[in-house]
């Protein structure tokens, strides 16, 4: 590019600044008149006290009233009441300061509805009547295992055990070690994690949980005596029967209320017990051919006394 040509392209550069300066300068002053004044008339404010208005002199003024009026109650108010009210801030004070605080502890929820049903249920109700057997409960076949306490408290009364034993391998033809977790039943939370125990199957107390506790092997951390004592299976079944029994009786005072025999309580027990009473297929069948074959008896014996 030739000299004379640079020349002339800054010399239109600088021409072209310079009229767009003026031009902004016309547009956009640097201050209106009516900002000059307003800046000169007061002081700046921020954009939270223009919204608010004058509130913390408004505020502060407020407090002033409060004070003299609280004054003027003081100068109202005779020197022996004064007095009164002095002492009594001050015990409060001490009062609120040496009070310790109270925990209450939550009651269970269990123990809430044990507490309810006593009320609900009726004395006279609690008692089985003697001419009555006991309800029977169901009996299972039922195995015992070892296995290790590896999770409690995430469930109530049921903890998880992992139990070691060894699995056949069909193609390989050889024995492997593998290892099974149990949901197992712990009545009364006596079991710790890292407990080995003996447990059994053959208990369903829940769709998953079909295993309960028998004794405690090996215990960890805490000793046995310092635990709740682990039920045996008798101590097991008298209390499903006491539940069983205390079912019934509601059953039969519900049924007796609504047939208007309240005073037959006996015979409505009776009837409810039996109609409750569990009867497998076997025994079922067993029952039935019992008492075809006396009914046949029966008749033979009486064609042939005839």
């Amino acid at each position: 590019m030739a000299p004379s040509n640079i020349l002339r392209s800054s010399l239109l550069l600088s021409s072209t600044a310079a009229r767009s300066s003026t031009r902004l300068a016309s547009t956009f002053p640097l201050q209106t008149r009516y900002a000059a004044a307003i800046n000169a008339s007061q002081p700046r404010r921020s954009i939270w006290t223009f919204l608010s208005g004058d509130k913390p002199q408004e505020q502060a003024a407020k407090k002033d009233e409060n004070a003299e009026n609280q004054l003027e109650e003081q100068a109202a108010t005779p020197l022996e009441a004064q007095q009164e009210q002095q002492l009594d801030a001050q015990n409060l004070a001490s009062a609120s300061s040496t009070a310790e605080p109270q925990t209450i502890k939550p009651i269970p929820i269990i123990e809430q509805v044990k507490e309810v049903e006593e009320e609900l249920l009726p004395s006279d109700q609690t008692a089985w009547p003697s001419n009555i057997p006991p309800p029977s409960i169901r009996q299972y076949p039922y195995t015992l295992k070892r296995g290790t306490v590896t999770s409690v408290g995430l469930m109530s009364k049921t903890v998880r055990v992992a139990y070691q034993h060894r699995e056949w391998d069909r193609k390989i033809r050889k024995y492997y070690p593998k290892t099974t977790t149990y949901l197992v039943h712990d009545p009364r939370n006596s079991l710790r994690e890292g407990d080995v125990i003996e447990f059994s199957s053959g208990a369903p107390r829940a769709p998953n949980v079909r295993h309960v506790v028998e004794r405690i092997i090996a215990p960890f951390g805490v000793g046995v005596e310092d635990r709740p004592a682990v039920p045996t299976r008798q101590e097991r079944e008298e209390e499903m029967v006491q539940k069983r029994m205390v079912k019934l009786l509601r059953k039969a005072a519900k049924v007796a209320e609504q047939e208007g025999k309240e005073g037959d309580i006996e015979q409505v027990t009776r009837r409810v017990v039996e109609s409750k009473e569990h009867v497998g297929r076997i025994r079922g069948l067993v029952i039935e051919r019992a008492t075809a074959s006396a009914a046949a008896a029966a008749a033979a014996q009486s064609q042939a006394s005839a």
